[in-house]
């Protein structure tokens, strides 16, 4: 064999040996890539990233199974599509992304896959300011045995609220009542002490 034959063997060799790589890069099945872009998708995940998914999922319990998946795949993509390239996004560049998207109730609710909490309506106000009138009146005639300037301070607020309770009358005519006598009672109580301490000087 002449020298020249053998370097020409010399030089195919090294051919081959070139594209031996590259063909078993590309020959590589459907499956292994998928995976490994499963894998960068899933390293592009932060821990907000994956604190939003697990909130959104948890909104979405009681929402129909079809439509909850395509929401949910739909924030995964928008996530992926906006911190692409980044290997290890920082809570940094993933804020902007939440802020964007919104609350996971909130985006639930704009989907129309959840209800929206119920709104106060005026009778469950006016259940609170009556309870509230009662509660610093009750608290005013506690106080009395205290401090006379803590007593009138809540009295004071019992009957502010008592007072806004009043267009509610018909509604709220029993706890009025009952606020009313609250104060009556210890307005008389601190008019007493007042009085006695008068007296007393």
């Amino acid at each position: 064999m002449t020298q020249k034959n053998r370097k020409n063997r010399a030089k195919n060799r090294r051919k081959r040996a070139k594209y031996e790589p590259s063909r078993a890069k590309s020959d590589r099945p459907d499956g292994a890539k998928n995976a490994d872009g499963a894998k960068n998708a899933e390293a592009a995940e932060n821990r907000l990233v994956t604190a939003y998914i697990a909130e959104l999922e948890r909104e979405l319990k009681d929402a129909p199974e079809h439509e909850s998946r395509q929401l949910i795949e739909k924030v995964r993509a928008e996530f992926q599509g906006r911190l692409a390239g980044i290997d290890d996004p920082t809570d940094r560049q993933v804020l902007p992304i939440i802020n964007a998207l919104g609350p996971p109730r909130a985006l639930a609710i704009g989907e129309g896959l959840i209800s929206p909490p119920p709104e106060m309506g005026p009778g469950q106000s006016g259940w609170l300011l009556s309870r509230g009138a009662v509660g610093f009146a009750l608290a005013g005639l506690i106080l009395t045995l205290f401090s006379s300037l803590a007593a009138v301070i809540a009295a004071s607020i019992g009957l502010v609220l008592t007072a806004l309770c009043v267009p509610r009358w018909q509604s709220l005519q029993k706890t009025l009542v009952l606020a009313v006598i609250i104060l009556a009672i210890t307005a008389i109580t601190l008019f007493v002490q007042v009085f006695g301490a008068t007296q007393g000087s």
